[in-house]
């Protein structure tokens, strides 16, 4: 603006050699250069040249463009603070993410293999297989174990006779079982004293007397050169198949004799006879 100032005052008043007097009075922004012109001609008392009247008319815009700068600059501020904001919340928010999935410092691990506190061991074999003619007599089988523990331990044991596919034979008929745990006696150091089942044998004959046997079905039906009924309450009825007992196993190994006969009218076919121990469960 003030080029169109300076091009009127000089074509209008210094080129003609007149002075210039101006009064205190203040040049507002809004004046439109004719309204500058009137103030320097008119209303002035103060002498001015025309350059001074230039560089007043200069400062006053020179003032205006520094607080539109002023202005420009907090609105960069502000808009530096939000994009700072903007920035902090993203790293926030991964830091939560962080502390969401680190919730421990460190990890110890135990691998573990776990054995049961009872065990089948001895000359037996887990599993054998033998064929049996129905009625030609009894066989005799060990079941021989120990309780890992140093205190007694409740079990569930169970005579399971199967059929060829697996499944319990529900008719078990000519299917004669008793056991006794006194065989234990043959093997403790202070009376038999064996090491093998061969020997435990030998001294079972030697000594029935001291057997009692729990037996299936009537004492008539079992073979009376080894299992008999001396003093009348060394043979207890009651056992069957496919049912669990409670037992308490005392620390140390374990021994029982099996007895097996099967009569001569079980129909031909594979059977299995299987002894499980189970722990009892609350």
């Amino acid at each position: 603006m003030y080029k169109e100032v300076c091009r009127f005052i000089q074509k209008n008043t210094i080129n003609k050699g007149k002075k210039i007097r101006m009064k205190n009075k203040e040049i507002t922004s809004n004046m439109n250069a004719q309204d500058i012109i009137n103030i320097v001609e008119k209303e002035l008392e103060i002498k001015h040249s025309y350059k001074e009247v230039k560089n007043m008319i200069e400062e006053k815009e020179n003032s205006q463009i520094e607080l539109a700068t002023e202005k420009e600059i907090v609105t960069k501020k502000k808009f530096n603070k939000k994009k700072l904001a903007l920035f902090i919340l993203p790293i926030l928010a991964i830091g939560l993410v962080f502390a969401a999935v680190l919730v421990y410092y460190g990890q110890v691990q135990v691998n573990m293999t776990i054995e049961s506190p009872v065990v089948f061991n001895g000359e037996t074999e887990s599993f054998e297989l033998v064929e049996l003619i129905a009625g030609d007599g009894y066989r005799l089988y060990l079941v021989e174990g120990e309780n890992l523990l140093s205190r007694d331990v409740d079990v569930e044991f169970q005579f399971s006779l199967l059929n060829g596919t697996g499944s319990p034979l529900e008719d078990t008929t000519g299917f004669y079982l008793a056991y006794s745990d006194d065989i234990q006696y043959a093997y403790n150091p202070e009376y038999g004293n064996v090491s093998n089942w061969e020997n435990a044998q030998i001294w079972m004959f030697a000594n029935l007397d001291w057997f009692d046997w729990m037996i299936k079905g009537d004492l008539s039906d079992y073979n009376s050169s080894i299992i008999t009924d001396h003093g009348g309450n060394s043979a207890h009825t009651g056992l069957e198949f496919n049912t669990k007992y409670p037992e308490d196993l005392e620390p140390g190994k374990f021994y029982v004799v099996v007895y097996l006969d099967v009569d001569e009218a079980v129909i031909p076919g594979d059977y299995t006879l299987s002894i499980d121990m189970m722990p009892v469960t609350a």
